[in-house]
C-alpha cells in the first residue's frame, strides 16, 4: 500500500495513531510512505529509509536504502538524517536548537544558500560536519560548520577550517550584537 504524504490534512497528534492502527489491521501488507515531514518519518519503526539521491528524466532513478549499521545511521540521529538527505544546497551545522539565537541568526543570513541545522553544541557541529563530508554516501554535497570561538587559539581555528568548520571572531553569537558595525548601523 503506497501512501503519498500520509500526514496531509491530519493533526500531528493523530497521524501516527491512524497509520499505526491501519498497519496493525493489515499485517499482511507492506506500507510504503512517501513523506518529507520529519515528525512523521522518525515515528516509523521497523522501517527502511529510502533516499532518492538523483533523478534524470525520463526514468533514471538512483535510490539508496539507508540501513541500520550503515555509516549514516551510525553517525547521525534519524531525525537529523531525514532533514539533510536529499538537500540540494550545502548543509550548515551550527550550535543551538531550532528556537535558539544561533539558528535565528544563521538561518536569516544563509537561508538562500544553505540548509541550516542546529545540533546543540560545538562538539556536535564538528562531529556532524566531518561525518557528512567524509561519508561516501553523501558525496554529492558539502557541509560546513560554524562554532563559537570559545577562547580557541589560532592553531585550533586553522585545523577546524581544514574541515570546513569556521569559528566566530568572538566567544558567543550574542556578542555579534555589540560589534562596532552592528552598533553603528543600529544607531544610524
Amino acid at each position: 500500500i503506497v501512501i503519498d504524504e500520509p500526514e496531509t490534512f491530519l493533526n500531528v497528534s493523530n497521524f501516527n495513531r491512524l497509520w499505526d492502527t491501519l498497519e496493525s489491521y493489515r499485517p499482511d501488507c507492506k506500507f510504503i510512505y512517501i513523506s518529507h515531514v520529519i515528525d512523521f518519518i522518525v515515528t516509523r519503526s521497523n522501517a527502511d529509509l529510502l533516499w532518492c539521491k538523483a533523478f534524470h528524466h525520463p526514468n533514471e532513478w538512483e535510490i539508496n536504502n539507508i540501513q541500520i549499521g550503515e555509516d549514516l545511521l551510525e553517525e547521525f540521529p534519524k531525525e537529523l538524517l531525514s532533514e539533510i538527505l536529499g538537500a540540494r544546497k550545502p548543509i550548515l551545522f551550527c550550535e543551538g536548537k531550532k528556537d535558539s539565537l544561533d539558528y535565528f541568526v544563521y538561518s536569516s543570513l544563509f537561508r538562500e544558500d544553505a540548509v541550516v541545522c542546529p545540533v546543540d553544541g560545538h562538539n556536535q557541529v564538528i562531529q556532524y560536519t566531518r561525518a557528512y563530508n567524509n561519508s561516501p554516501t553523501l558525496n554529492s554535497n558539502q557541509a560546513y560548520g560554524i562554532i563559537d570561538s570559545d577562547l580557541m587559539n589560532e592553531q585550533q581555528i586553522k585545523e577546524y577550517e581544514n574541515d570546513y568548520i569556521y569559528t566566530l571572531p568572538f566567544n558567543e553569537i550574542e556578542m555579534i550584537f555589540i560589534t562596532e558595525d552592528v552598533l553603528n548601523n543600529v544607531l544610524e
